[in-house]
């Protein structure tokens, strides 16, 4: 909705998008959207769009650590299960975005709306203490 793609009408989505956009992430929506030919309500797509939630984080974490933010660790559990984790390798564009973020939430900056749909993203995940804990400098 941010990108002007889709349009929301009483609850129900109106236009959907048909040609891919060039973002892994948004293009598997556009895929799921092509197959349906009525008119559905956001709680539909919703869980549509949820069944792709594995691709969808490894996507994520793919184009984090493309971009520097992470990386990753292959790391086994009992010698047997194979898993990887992705901390920070660069804490720098974390902590702009808690910058940018607190000071649109706490501040006199205008909110961003992408960073408006963070902040509900925090909210319902129940992440605002992890986000804005104070570090200590060491």
């Amino acid at each position: 909705m941010l990108l002007g793609k889709i349009e929301v009408n009483d609850g129900k989505v109106v236009t959907l998008p048909k040609s891919p956009m060039g973002d892994k992430i948004f293009d598997m929506a556009i895929a799921r959207f092509a197959k349906q030919t009525q008119t559905k309500n956001l709680k539909y797509w919703v869980n549509q769009l949820a069944k792709d939630t594995s691709t969808i984080k490894n996507v994520l974490f793919e184009t984090l650590v493309a971009l520097g933010a992470l990386k990753e660790e292959d790391r086994t559990f009992l010698w047997v299960f194979k898993y990887n984790r992705y901390p920070t390798d660069d804490s720098r564009i974390e902590d702009r975005v808690r910058r940018r973020v607190a000071e649109s939430l706490f501040g006199d900056a205008p909110m961003d709306p992408r960073d408006y749909v963070l902040f509900l993203l925090m909210g319902a995940s129940k992440l605002e203490a992890e986000v804005f804990v104070v570090r200590s400098s060491q």
